[in-house]
């Protein structure tokens, strides 16, 4: 790696005049927070002294880049950056500061009241920016090692790691009833794998996202074990499986320096988790990576096959995943060298084919293994699903959009291969270039059209292939690990430190803007409505009545009630996937058991008559729920809802009805 470094004078003029002019939009969104706190007097209000403090710590950054236009300016600079020598029991005091300041922000944001209060954009990236500069001399201080601008880029990529991590310490909750829509389906279709031994009967195996279920179903080899502890297992996957590409990828490089290495391995986590990228395509992508070699061909295959297995078990868009991830890496390690195009070409062309053929094989056998053998039309029910092409642009379910969302996102790294495709013209063979950008651009239109399907499109995690492709280039011509065409003269090309702060810097806003304050449940209002409906569906199942749990089956799968035999169709993903996917067979049969009232009671989500349009948020799925699952179930069922959590229990209709059923 060759980066120019910026000068002293430089350095500090854009950190005091980007500290300067934070102010202005900071005290702007201060101010609409008191005026959504109905504050009466603001500069006699409890939020003078945020603001107090702000305007000073603004006009004092101001002062001092003004300075730096004066005579004066290198003995100011020279003052900025004394860091006197520390010894003794003085030398951890930087360290402490420095891991203070990491929790600070987070502490802050995810603090039920304050966080609310402070969850605006600008606020959030004022009190990020000076506790990286306190930071900044923190580390400065505890090492040797860094320049200023060093030490603020690490600071940096810090804050946004324990952003990350933070905020995902919110899922670990004792809450019984799922956190999300469909969080607790997760662990339910884990759970299936071992439905003999928690539900006494067989159920076959889940249809959506399969390679996920199965490294979620871990801890069920722990008899007992409970919802908070999946929880947490859910979460050490996500974090771990993405951290570990991070240190794979920079040793995959062999990054020399240890400290760099482990800040670009903390850098690859940050920048991954904007997807986010699923945890499940992460492995293929590690077997890739540490079982790759250009000069050894056959073991190469070998592992594009294995990874190829474990895509057949995750989703079809994934099947060619792991072939392109080998081969964009063969494009880029090894030289055509006087080869024939059609020879280069044989071996990535082999490796895609086995690969697409090795993960058709193992969605078969798992397809017959699952018991699903009668419903194997359900594995490829995304290639049915309504397109909404509008949520390209910015849009009320991702008011970023998806192409400007992933402009921004990926704009850092196509700069770098673009300077260093500019800068040393003729570096890679243009076969194998033009191998490498026709990869991209598949993965990229294909993540594209999967992200624009109704029931998504409401962040970057459908792009994570492209998101990882790109990565793993950008990341090799970098650090200059390429091997070049023997031809190739060695040029030395340093790049601009101001595509290395970008690159730095977006995943480091997104990173800050992820963490938001934490939502407290009451055991009181939680314990209460648990035992309403532990109650209601054990009288039913005792009197012979057949109980469905559309949602909250994780409430039978963690024995919070027990002695309910599950019903085990229509949950509620694979419910409305179906009928995003216009599966009439299925969506018959569950129209002709409630029809006929098969079940004595039934457990949802509260049900609204709630038509809301592409004009809100999710509009079209939940359009698609409401008139494909609540008004046949409103029409054949009654409605009673469960006071304090979102949960309804639903009983048959005694008079007779007409139910209308809507035709897919």
């Amino acid at each position: 790696m060759n980066t120019r470094q910026p000068d002293r004078l430089t350095f500090w003029r854009i950190v005091l005049a980007f500290s300067s002019l934070l102010t202005l939009p900071s005290v702007i969104q201060i101010f609409d927070v008191t005026r959504e706190q109905n504050a009466s007097n603001v500069l006699i209000s409890n939020w003078s002294p945020l603001i107090g403090l702000s305007v000073i710590l603004g006009v004092s950054a101001f002062v001092v880049l003004i300075l730096t236009s004066t005579p004066q300016r290198e003995r100011i600079l020279d003052r900025m950056e004394i860091f006197p020598s520390l010894q003794g029991g003085w030398v951890s005091l930087p360290l402490g500061l420095l891991i203070v300041s990491l929790i600070i922000f987070p502490a802050i944001m995810l603090h039920p009241y304050y966080g609310t209060l402070l969850d605006k954009p600008w606020i959030k990236t004022f009190i990020v920016w000076w506790l990286s500069l306190v930071g900044m001399y923190c580390l400065k201080l505890s090492s040797s090692r860094f320049n200023s601008a060093g030490a603020l880029a690490a600071v940096l990529i810090l804050q946004a790691s324990v952003a990350r991590i933070a905020n995902s310490l919110p899922d670990i909750s004792m809450n019984p009833f799922s956190l999300g829509w469909a969080e607790t389906s997760r662990f339910y279709d884990a759970s299936l794998f071992f439905s003999r031994q928690i539900y006494g009967t067989g159920v076959p195996w889940a249809v959506l996202h399969p390679s996920l279920h199965l490294l979620l179903a871990i801890p069920f080899l722990i008899p007992g074990s409970p919802l908070w502890f999946h929880r947490v297992w859910q979460i050490f996957l996500r974090l771990g499986l993405t951290g570990a590409l991070g240190v794979v990828f920079s040793c995959w490089l062999r990054i020399e320096d240890k400290t760099l290495r482990w800040f670009f391995a903390l850098w690859v986590f940050i920048y991954l988790l904007q997807g986010p990228v699923y945890l499940h395509l992460i492995v293929p992508v590690i077997i890739v990576l540490m079982g790759f070699s250009e000069n050894n061909l056959r073991r190469t295959f070998l592992v594009v096959i294995i990874a190829s297995l474990w895509a057949g078990l995750s989703r079809i868009n994934w099947f060619p995943v792991p072939a392109l991830m080998a081969t964009a890496l063969y494009f880029l390690k090894k030289p055509v060298h006087g080869d024939r195009v059609f020879r280069y070409l044989t071996v990535p062309v082999v490796w895609l084919i086995a690969g697409i053929l090795a993960a058709l094989a193992s969605q078969w056998a798992y397809i017959y293994l699952s018991g699903n053998i009668g419903n194997w039309r359900a594995f490829y029910s995304s290639t049915a699903s309504a397109l909404l092409w509008y949520r390209l642009w910015p849009n009320p379910t991702y008011p970023l959009g998806m192409i400007p969302a992933i402009g921004i996102v990926s704009m850092p790294l196509m700069l770098i291969l673009f300077w260093k495709l500019r800068f040393k013209g003729g570096l890679l063979h243009p076969l194998r270039l033009w191998g490498v950008i026709v990869e991209l651009i598949i993965l990229f239109v294909g993540g594209l059209i999967v992200s624009v399907k109704i029931g998504a499109g409401g962040d970057l995690h459908n792009l994570d292939a492209f998101i990882i492709l790109l990565m793993l280039v950008a990341g090799t011509l970098f650090w200059e690990r390429q091997i070049n065409e023997p031809a190739m003269p060695v040029l030395v090309v340093h790049f601009p430190w101001q595509m290395v702060a970008f690159a730095i810097l977006v995943p480091v806003w997104f990173g800050m803007q992820s963490v938001h304050p934490i939502s407290i449940f009451s055991n009181d209002i939680t314990g209460t409505a648990l035992a309403q409906i532990r109650s209601a569906v054990e009288q039913t199942a005792q009197g012979g009545g057949e109980v469905l749990f559309i949602s909250q089956r994780q409430l039978l799968t963690f024995k919070d009630i027990t002695d309910v035999p599950l019903a085990g169709e229509y949950e509620k993903e694979f419910l409305i996937e179906m009928a995003m996917a216009h599966n009439k067979p299925y969506l018959a049969k569950f129209y002709e058991d409630i029809r006929r009232h098969r079940f004595a009671m039934i457990v949802a989500d509260t049900q609204w008559y709630k038509y809301q349009g592409a004009g809100e948020n999710w509009g079209e799925e939940n359009d698609l729920w409401v008139n494909a699952i609540t008004e046949p179930l409103l029409c054949e069922y009654v409605q009673t809802r469960i006071p304090g959590v979102n949960v309804a229990l639903l009983t048959p209709r005694s008079a007779p009805t007409n139910c209308v059923y809507p035709e897919y």
